[in-house]
């Protein structure tokens, strides 16, 4: 985090005003935090050092541009505080912009609140200080939340149009030789090189279609039907990569209802994250579990080095992944995993350790129709069919791509 902020608090010297609202920090914050929590969704992701953020600095900055004589005209006046919160809303969380303004917004309404309950004796120009502040903030926050989302839109392409130019060549030379050398011996091998670049090819294609879901809306529009996830598992792994270790396939629960598109590419997500990270010669576990009444689980394990526990909820953003691991991607797979179980009514755990190996979880109501997304009026489109119980339209397919 990078701000620049004066945080000269005055000590013995400070003003009865600054003093009185600087004693109320706190409680500032943990009435904005109840607001926050309770009205933006998004933010019940955070960590809270992540929620917090700039704001108790801001909140800082604000009462010296309240304390008369002091050369601050509002809160962000010859600051970064409000473009620092902008530009780590934008690399940090999955915030969308009425988000980050409903910070500001609420932090107003808050503060205006409680020095009312206080009785904090704010004039007419200082509380149009506080409203020129929030403004202000809003505007730096909002400028640089846009320009970091232009950034990493420009790199993500960037990245994805060098990626795709490596197995682009590889296939384009195997089928060169192939055409040149029709030997049996050789064209095996040319083939597997042009299978393994499809392969590969197909995965960053497959990451696009999860930020596409990653920054549509709110929750997924599913297509609700009844199926078992064992079959789903047997599925996924039939497509799954080869490895010198086995994959296993233990448990199973009664059918139930969710979507199976959408469910598929989820715990192929999850199977691949595996994949790349775990030790290549242990087992690679899927777990399916139905141990609580209404509730199912399907868990994808493998061993290896374990993920810090520091680290853990950062998987959760996106973009991020494990620079040291040297595996390619960019950071999609576990937030479209957690889009697609909230979707569901349900969640995602990881539980990760050097005994234990690491272990993802979705866990799912058993039947997901009563969570499925309606809106304002009543349910459409796909919605509205899995609220009848219907099946998927039989031309819409089920395969992930």
């Amino acid at each position: 985090m990078t701000i620049g902020s004066d945080r000269d608090d005055g000590g013995e010297d400070m003003p009865p005003l600054a003093r009185q609202l600087l004693s109320l920090r706190d409680t500032l914050m943990s009435e904005w935090t109840a607001a926050i929590l309770a009205n933006v969704e998004r933010a019940n992701q955070l960590l809270p050092p992540i929620l917090v953020n700039t704001l108790p600095t801001f909140y800082d900055n604000l009462v010296q541009a309240l304390t008369p004589g002091y050369p601050r005209r509002n809160a962000v006046e010859g600051s970064t505080i409000a473009s620092a919160h902008g530009d780590e809303r934008a690399r940090m969380t999955n915030y969308q912009p009425h988000e980050l303004i409903a910070e500001y917004q609420i932090f107003k309404r808050v503060f205006l609140r409680m020095v009312e309950r206080e009785r904090v004796p704010l004039t007419p120009g200082q509380v149009a200080r506080v409203h020129e502040s929030v403004d202000a903030a809003v505007r730096e926050a909002i400028a640089a939340y846009t320009a970091t989302q232009e950034r990493l839109r420009q790199g993500y392409v960037a990245t994805l149009a060098h990626d795709l130019r490596t197995p682009l060549s590889t296939i384009g030379m195997a089928a060169t030789l192939l055409a040149r050398r029709p030997d049996p011996d050789q064209a095996a091998s040319l083939a597997g090189r042009i299978r393994a670049n499809v392969d590969y090819i197909d995965e960053m294609v497959r990451e696009l279609l999860d930020t596409a879901a990653l920054h549509s809306a709110r929750a997924l529009p599913l297509d609700i039907s009844g199926f078992g996830l064992r079959e789903l598992a047997e599925e996924v792994l039939r497509d799954a990569p080869p490895r010198p270790g086995p994959y296993e396939l233990q448990g199973d629960a009664p059918p139930g209802h969710w979507c199976r598109r959408m469910l598929r590419r989820a715990l192929e997500n999850m199977v691949r994250n595996a994949w790349k990270y775990g030790d290549p010669e242990r087992p690679l576990r899927i777990v399916i579990g139905h141990e609580r009444p209404g509730r199912v689980s399907i868990a994808v394990g493998n061993e290896g080095a374990p993920i810090p526990e520091d680290r853990i909820a950062d998987l959760f953003l996106m973009f991020h992944r494990n620079a040291d691991s040297g595996v390619q991607g960019w950071g999609l797979g576990l937030p479209f995993v957690r889009h697609v179980a909230e979707s569901h009514g349900g969640s995602v755990l990881i539980d990760s350790s050097a005994e234990r190996g690491t272990t993802v979880t979705i866990d799912l109501p058993a039947d997901a129709r009563p969570f499925v997304h309606q809106e304002p009026g009543g349910a459409s489109g796909t919605e509205a069919r899995a609220y009848q119980g219907g099946e998927p339209n039989p031309d819409q397919s089920q395969h992930p791509n």
